[in-house]
């Protein structure tokens, strides 16, 4: 069964939800699993979406009890709901592999936003940068991550410092 979860955040005193970290990796995890169909976050910042895949009400509400935003309080209230889709709905997906080779080189715009986390400017002041959302970093960070084939930010720096001038990964020797 398909679960809409809707969850109404706690204002926050400098904007970003407690937890908003944990919460993104524990979800992450459930998207891999093909647990967490879509998702998002209102566009006024003020709650979040979840599309869930789960066989019934209360396998939803186990998952919810393991959310970081919960545990921390983060959440003034939640709903979940029985969701009948009116189109098709993709099946589950298997387990996410990670690639065994880059995605490809760095776009110019990913190289742009890879030097600014390097310089050590957050999501957000780079989003202020570009005038993009900070969504819109997040998810670049993730292709660059991928890319990159590398799980933290602390990874960054050593990674671009092994590419060449054309973005590539150098070959390996063997």
């Amino acid at each position: 069964m398909i679960f809409a979860v809707e969850l109404v955040l706690r204002d926050g005193a400098d904007g970003a939800p407690r937890g908003l970290r944990e919460h993104r990796a524990y979800w992450d995890g459930l998207a891999e699993e093909g647990v967490l169909i879509a998702g998002g976050p209102w566009q006024d910042g003020s709650g979040e979406l979840l599309l869930c895949r789960a066989p019934d009400r209360a396998a939803v509400l186990r998952l919810l009890d393991q959310d970081p935003y919960l545990r921390l309080r983060t959440v003034t209230r939640f709903a979940v709901r029985a969701w009948q889709p009116t189109g098709e709905l993709p099946a589950p997906a298997a387990p996410a592999a990670r690639p065994a080779a880059p995605a490809g080189p760095l776009t110019p715009h990913e190289e742009r936003v890879a030097a600014m986390a390097v310089e050590g400017m957050t999501n957000r002041a780079i989003a202020a940068s570009l005038s993009v959302s900070t969504r819109a970093v997040e998810l670049q960070m993730t292709r660059i991550y991928r890319k990159l084939d590398i799980r933290r930010r602390a990874q960054l720096a050593p990674a671009l410092n092994g590419l060449g001038s054309s973005g590539a990964l150098p070959a390996q020797s063997t």
